[in-house]
This record gives C-alpha cells, structure tokens and sequence, in this order.
C-alpha cells in the first residue's frame, strides 16, 4: 500500500482537475509554458491600477483568448486579431469586448493610437518580416503606451547552427517548409530582441522555463519551484527558454488621435 502511493505521486497528476496558475486546466499548478501569461497578468494588473479610466488593449494572434483567464482586468477592454475564425469566438465568449479576423503579417486594420497596450506573445518568431508587425505595434500604440513581447530565445551559438546548419541537415527545417506551415522562421537571441525593439523604452525582462520538468516529474505542482524558475528567469533571462519583454512607446511622439470606434468583425 505505501509503495503505491509513493509511486503515484510521482506520476503525473489528473489534468481534470488542476488549475494552472488559478485560471486554466492543466496538469500542473504551476505549468512552466504557461507562465508568461501568468506574467503578463502581473505587468497589466500594474497597469491597471495607475489609470482612473478605462484601458485598451490588442492581443495580436489572440487565438483563443486565454490571457483574459488570468485576470480580473477591471478597467482593461481586450481586443483581439487572429487569422482562425473559430478561435476568435471562443475568445470572445470568454469576454473580449471585439475581435478581428485577419493576417497578422499584413498592415493590421486599427487606426493609429487606438490602444494603450498591445500584447505580441509568442508571434513574432513565426514571421518572415517580424520588424513589420512590431513597426505596427508602435504605430497603434497610444503615447506612452506598453508593449508586451513574449517569444522563445535561445543563445547565439544555438541560434546560428539553427540558421544554418539545421535547414542542411533536415529539409523539413528549410525557412520556406517552416513559413508555410506557420512554425519558427525567426530564432531570437535576447540581443537580437532588444535591437528589434530599439524603438521602445525597455522596463522589464523576464525568463521563464530554465528546467521545465511537468510532463515526467511533479515539481510544477510545488510552488517553491516556480518562485525557483522565476527568481532564474528574472536574473538571468538570456539562460532561459523563452522571455516576456516589457517595454513602452516614448511620451510626446505626435499628436494623439481621438479614440476610434473599433468594429466587431462576425
């Protein structure tokens, strides 16, 4: 009897009744690849309580909206674009307030300082021309405005023999295989991310996923390793899997437009 439970805890927990982070099913209560939404909440719950009135915010390739899982947002619209119609209406019966269906890689259609913040999780490494979407970020935020930018890194060695050598070695690998099937084209040191980000004023930087270890070990149940893998991930986030960049749009760039009427795409 005591060999059995032994072993049970240590196999992986029922996914039927675990709340990752308090806000979505999962096999673990603190699962490592969904951090950085976890993250997130934190950065815009900070947001949220320096403004009197009420915010707007773009999640660009929302899929199904479950950043919205992790608040409450009181005072924060959530808008959303995604190229999958079905995963536009699961995220807005989970309660954004208007989504758009559209191609993320083309000129999105919002008018200029429509939003207070835009989020860009894990997108850019799936574009050819990230540069554009990140030039359009900055065109649709507001003065002052605060982007978030989460996308896998790696360090440069890795990057380059991902670049070039891999591609030789597995066609499948090959920029063009991978665009057309919307995999990584783009691999980020966290320099190269920076540089890309050159417009906009850096305030935060968080790595997450150091040692992820919850599809074989429990340790993503235990508090005390997550809070381990964040205080890595917050000194050290080059040496991490992936990072949240917080960052924001100068004060006093132009005149800011009036706040537009944003249309509900059916």
């Amino acid at each position: 009897m005591g060999n059995s439970r032994t072993g049970k805890m240590f196999l992986r927990p029922r996914p039927d009744n675990i709340l990752a982070f308090g806000a979505e099913l999962s096999s673990c209560r603190y699962r490592l690849t969904l951090a950085r939404y976890a993250s997130i909440a934190e950065f815009l719950a900070r947001e949220i309580a320096l403004s009197r009135r009420n915010r707007k915010l773009l999640d660009v390739a929302c899929g199904q909206g479950r950043l919205i899982l992790y608040g409450p947002f009181p005072k924060l619209d959530f808008y959303g674009i995604d190229v999958s119609h079905s995963s536009l209406a699961e995220a807005r019966e989970r309660g954004y307030a208007q989504v758009v269906e559209g191609n993320v890689a083309q000129r999105l259609p919002f008018p200029d300082e429509a939003f207070d913040v835009i989020v860009l999780s894990h997108i850019l490494e799936h574009l050819r021309e990230p540069q554009n979407l990140v030039a359009e970020a900055f065109r649709m935020l507001r003065p002052g405005g605060l982007l978030i930018v989460g996308v896998p890194i790696c360090l440069w060695w890795t990057r380059l023999l991902r670049i070039h050598l891999v591609p030789l070695l597995f066609p499948a690998k090959r920029p063009e295989v991978l665009a057309a099937r919307f995999g990584h084209v783009h691999f980020f040191t966290l320099s190269a991310l920076k540089n890309l980000l050159q417009q906009f004023q850096m305030e935060d930087i968080r790595g997450f996923r150091f040692f992820s270890a919850g599809r074989y070990l429990p340790l993503e149940n235990w508090r005390w390793y997550y809070r381990l893998n964040a205080a890595w991930g917050k000194a050290c986030p080059r040496l991490t899997s992936e990072v949240n960049v917080i960052a924001r749009k100068p004060a006093g760039n132009g005149l800011r437009s009036p706040q537009p009427e944003l249309r509900d795409a059916r």
